[in-house]
């Protein structure tokens, strides 16, 4: 049986369903696409770069399992690392719908990071900006945001105030007194993220454009 094989040391009359069932999802989970490792490696360095700890995939993949993001954050994040969401070329491939693929307003091919940052017609400025003036602390710093720390921002925690020696490979250790401002800044991040995509589905899909205030509106109560 495979999870035996898995499982070194089980004993067949020990072996549960469950343990059956985990140890066959294992072997035949399909390796990651090229475009899900660039997505990672970019979730990666964003990261590196803004608190100096180099995540591993699995982490990655385990931040987005926190139980202080909501379930519909979660698979946002997780179809957007796996480049599964409708987005760009791929409406190409739809008939009648074709101009779905483009930014009218900014006269490009969408992609996540146009939408999520750069877009004028949307509501990102205005929700970075709002963000940006919500967060209340000089440390940890208010990120530069771009596409790998937004997606990855489950695994961001703030740059300590003053440098903590650990062994090389060791994560961060985290003040016992900054774990809320991290959390915070995660659900800044992700909340703000996850309300721009979905403003931008209401206004190209639903036809239904957002002004500044209503966009306002929509952001303090995702927050809350």
């Amino acid at each position: 049986m495979p999870a035996v094989a898995l499982h070194q040391g089980t004993k067949l009359a020990a072996l549960t369903q469950a343990t059956a069932y985990k140890g066959i999802q294992e072997q035949s989970t399909p390796p990651p696409h090229a475009a899900t490792n660039r997505t990672l490696e970019m979730i990666r360095q964003a990261v590196m770069a803004y608190q100096g700890s180099l995540e591993t995939d699995s982490a990655i993949w385990e931040s987005i399992r926190k139980h202080t993001i909501c379930t519909r954050v979660q698979q946002f994040l997780f179809k957007t690392i796996h480049n599964t969401l409708m987005v760009g070329d791929v409406w190409s491939h739809i008939p009648n719908f074709e101009q779905r693929g483009r930014c009218e307003t900014c006269n490009t091919t969408e992609s996540m990071e146009h939408i999520l940052i750069g877009c004028t017609a949307g509501a990102a400025i205005k929700i970075w900006t709002l963000a940006e003036e919500l967060w209340p602390y000089e440390l940890p710093q208010w990120p530069d945001i771009n596409l790998g720390v937004m997606i990855g921002c489950r695994t961001l925690i703030g740059p300590p105030p003053e440098e903590i020696a650990r062994r090389p490979g060791e994560p961060p250790q985290v003040p016992m007194g900054r774990r809320g401002a991290n959390r915070l800044l995660q659900i800044l991040i992700s909340e703000s993220t996850h309300l721009i995509w979905v403003l931008r589905c209401e206004r190209v899909i639903q036809e239904r454009p957002h002004n500044d205030r209503e966009a306002e509106a929509r952001w303090f109560k995702a927050i809350n």
